[in-house]
């Protein structure tokens, strides 16, 4: 899956949120909270909603620009990747894509079958959480 979005928020403002997040679930799943400059090549044990336990690890961390990591379960392998690059003043463009490859034929097959489905719930998530941050941004901007 692929999606760009226009964000009405700062690279800055939307990637500290997101990095936010970040730290807030290796702190859940390892007791640690690295500084977020020490995120790349860091490895944990992540356990997912559906009680299956995978390998997380964080492939790209550049300040205000970009985060991506690989989840490895013992079924599929996820390749996400955020690219935030500043726009207009005070607005940004976000490049997310995410990637799923299975360890079979058979799984490739019913995660292709899943994603197109499932793609446009998972679109319409995406965009409904930056909606929630840009709306966390006017607000703080109101506050201040």
């Amino acid at each position: 899956m692929e999606l760009e979005l226009k964000l009405g928020v700062p690279a800055k403002y939307f990637f500290n949120r997101l990095i936010e997040s970040v730290l807030y679930d290796v702190e859940t799943q390892t007791g640690k909270r690295p500084q977020p400059q020490h995120l790349a090549g860091f490895t944990y044990r992540k356990k997912l909603g559906n009680g299956a336990v995978g390998r997380l690890e964080v492939t790209e961390y550049r300040q205000d620009h970009a985060y991506a990591y690989r989840l490895r379960t013992g079924r599929n392998q996820y390749r996400v990747s955020y690219q935030l690059d500043d726009a207009d003043a005070g607005t940004a463009v976000l490049h997310y894509t995410e990637d799923v490859s299975g360890s079979s034929q058979r799984i490739d097959a019913n995660n292709r079958l899943m994603m197109t489905c499932l793609g446009w719930l998972r679109k319409r998530r995406f965009k409904k959480m930056a909606k929630q941050i840009e709306s966390s941004y006017e607000e703080q901007a109101r506050v201040n």
